[in-house]
């Protein structure tokens, strides 16, 4: 009896490890099967691509550190940065919407925006964006059409003149005031390995950024191009170019390419946009400059200049949602206070704007000359305009067209386009 109930103990004892081990298999299995649902409800990740034209090392450095950390706050969304060069931006956006292959954001001059948004509407991103009410007038009027934000501002820069002031005071010469004085100082300074002044002059938007205070420095007014005024701007390039105060090169050259030259010592002057200091502190930190308010056309007119900044926009479709998250992430304060300072930038916010003026010498020095800044035009035909300048710019430079058929024909490629339109 005895043995025969030790044998019924180790049945029972077997018996119950049995149902213990089916009860383990059965909650592993259900585990399991719960993973696997959870796993194929995971939203896929959406790639988004973003385009630019900024040249700068900064700003494509920021850009890229953005996009990485945008990437790294989700799992769902994920944000790549294309460089195009801003001699072809234009046309390989057009070409996209054309196609129906556009990327899903992109950086545009804010003078662009009505062109590209007449080709195609952006999205609307006006609940993207924090805090709308501390904008700038000027930021929010650059990309609203029709009472909705076409885009969201990503920063200010204007047009200014740089000047290495070592090469100054070597030459016993002071910082120009007006563009006669500019072109007299320009050929002091230059030398056999080195040219007094450069601004670009390529058939881009860069371009014609500088050329406006040169334009508008003289009296000048694109709407009365063959005036008296407007006609000697365009003379004094063909007298920078003629004198050899300044390389014909420069129709071949993007504002990255001559702040390069200026950094390098290739070039003693150059009127550029004031993002370019940002690239200097970075990658010539003891380089001795100085940036001002680029000249008057004589001292009777008072000095002017252009300011300028980039829209971030989203294009209509599929993945515009996940583009909008994107927008509502670089608006928020800290994220876009990183990145117009890494840029060079002002910020179109104001709260963001006075801690920059307040903290930075370089950035409160570019405030002051915003103060003497003019906008551009907002205008769907604002690209066939700015092509038909630059093409007078690279005309003159050259020097071979008489400077009356140069004007003679950039004012009827304006007047035409005003018709067209």
């Amino acid at each position: 009896m005895e043995y025969e109930g030790s044998s019924m103990n180790k049945r029972n004892l077997w018996r119950k490890w049995y149902i213990f081990l089916i009860g383990i298999c059965l909650v592993v299995g259900q585990l399991t099967g719960c993973q696997k649902e959870k796993e194929t409800s995971v939203k896929p990740v959406q790639t988004l691509t973003l385009w630019h034209y900024l040249d700068s090392s900064a700003s494509k450095q920021a850009l890229l550190e953005i996009a990485d950390t945008f990437n790294h706050s989700q799992e769902n969304i994920q944000v790549e940065i294309q460089y195009v060069p801003d001699e072809d931006f234009k046309k390989h956006l057009a070409l996209s919407m054309a196609d129906g292959d556009m990327p899903e954001l992109a950086l545009v001059d804010s003078s662009d925006l009505n062109y590209f948004n007449a080709m195609q509407s952006f999205v609307n991103v006006t609940e993207q964006i924090e805090n709308l009410d501390d904008y700038l007038p000027e930021a929010i009027a650059s990309c609203k059409v029709d009472g909705q934000m076409k885009g969201m501002p990503l920063g200010m820069n204007c047009a200014a003149l740089f000047c290495n002031t070592e090469m100054l005071e070597e030459a016993g010469v002071q910082v120009p005031k007006t563009w006669d004085e500019l072109q007299e100082t320009a050929l002091k300074l230059t030398k056999e390995d080195r040219y007094g002044f450069a601004m670009p002059a390529l058939r881009s938007e860069e371009s014609v950024f500088s050329f406006l205070p040169l334009l508008w420095g003289y009296g000048g007014k694109i709407a009365e191009i063959e005036s008296e005024e407007s006609q000697a701007a365009f003379l004094k390039l063909r007298e920078l170019s003629e004198s050899g105060a300044m390389s014909p090169q420069v129709n071949n050259l993007t504002t990255g390419d001559i702040g390069r030259q200026f950094m390098e010592g290739n070039v003693a002057m150059v009127l550029v946009s004031s993002a370019l200091q940002q690239t200097i502190q970075k990658e010539k930190p003891k380089m001795k400059y100085t940036m001002t308010i680029p000249p008057a056309g004589n001292e009777n007119i008072e000095r002017v200049t252009a300011v300028g900044g980039e829209v971030l926009v989203v294009t209509p479709g599929e993945k515009q949602a996940a583009a909008l998250e994107f927008v509502k992430f670089v608006s928020e304060k800290c994220q876009m206070e990183k990145l117009v300072d890494q840029i060079g930038y002002l910020a179109p916010r104001q709260d963001i704007l006075s801690e920059q003026v307040a903290d930075s010498k370089a950035l409160k020095n570019t405030y002051e000359i915003l103060q003497y800044a003019k906008l551009r035009e907002f205008s769907v035909d604002w690209p066939y305009v700015s092509v038909a300048l630059t093409d007078a710019m690279e005309d003159e430079i050259v020097g071979e067209i008489p400077q009356s058929v140069i004007i003679s024909n950039l004012a009827e490629k304006l007047r035409e386009n005003r018709e067209a339109e």
